[in-house]
C-alpha cells in the first residue's frame, strides 16, 4: 500500500473518496463508532471522556503492529482490525485527560519514504465524522482524496479551538476501508474518533 503513495504518510481506515452528496441518506453503521488513542503510552483515558466529538466510551490504545477485534465506543467487541506502521512518541508530563490523549502519538517511520500507515478493515459502509487530534504542527492530510487540513497544534494538556490541535471532516466508507494520507515529514496523530452519521 505504501508504494502507491510514495513520499506520503498513510493512515488508512479504508473508504471511497466521496464524502459530500448522499450523506444524509447513508445507512446506519452497525459496527458503531471508535475512539483510537494513537501512541498508546497513556492507555488510561476514561470512558467518560468524549473529546471534541462528545463520543464517550472505551479508548483503544494503538501502537505499531496489528490489533484485532477492537472495541467500539459502545463497549462491544467488533470484527474491525487495525494495522499500524509508524513510530510511537511521548512527551511528559501529562496533567489532564487531554494530556493522556495528546501527549502520546504516532509519527512517520525512520524511513520517511515508507510513510506512517494505519489501516482499519471491517468497518460498515456509511458516512462518518472523522475527528483527528495532533500534538504539534502537522501538514495537510487527505481523507479518501478529500481535504483534511493540517493543524498548528497547541496545548498538549488541553483541547483548543477547532483548527488548532483538532479538526473534523466527513468521510464516506465503502468496502469497509478508509484511507488518510499526509506528509511523511510532518505527520503526527495523537488520536482519531470515528463517529457514525445516521
Amino acid at each position: 500500500m505504501r508504494k502507491l503513495f510514495t513520499g506520503l504518510v498513510l493512515i488508512a481506515l479504508v473508504s471511497t473518496a466521496g464524502c459530500g452528496s448522499g450523506g444524509a441518506d447513508a445507512a446506519p453503521v452497525a459496527t458503531g463508532g471508535f475512539n483510537l488513542d494513537l501512541g498508546g503510552y497513556f492507555d488510561d483515558i476514561p470512558e467518560t471522556y468524549g473529546a471534541a466529538s462528545g463520543q464517550t466510551g472505551p479508548w483503544v490504545p494503538v501502537r505499531d503492529g496489528t490489533t484485532n477485534a477492537i472495541t467500539n465506543a459502545a463497549g462491544d467487541v467488533t470484527a474491525v482490525s487495525i494495522v499500524l506502521d509508524g513510530i510511537s512518541s511521548v512527551a511528559n508530563p501529562r496533567t489532564s485527560t487531554e494530556g493522556d490523549l495528546l501527549r502520546d502519538w504516532m509519527e512517520s517511520p525512520a524511513a520517511p519514504e515508507d510513510g506512517l500507515s494505519v489501516t482499519l478493515t471491517g468497518l460498515d459502509d456509511g458516512l462518518y465524522a472523522l475527528y483527528y487530534y495532533v500534538p504539534r504542527p502537522t501538514d495537510d492530510f487527505t481523507a479518501n482524496g478529500g481535504p483534511m487540513p493540517g493543524l498548528p497544534g497547541g496545548d498538549l494538556n488541553g483541547l483548543g479551538a477547532q483548527g488548532t490541535n483538532w479538526n473534523t471532516v466527513l468521510v464516506s466508507v465503502s468496502g469497509g476501508t478508509l484511507t488518510i494520507t499526509g506528509s511523511p515529514f510532518n505527520a503526527y496523530l495523537s488520536g482519531v474518533q470515528i463517529v457514525p452519521v445516521r
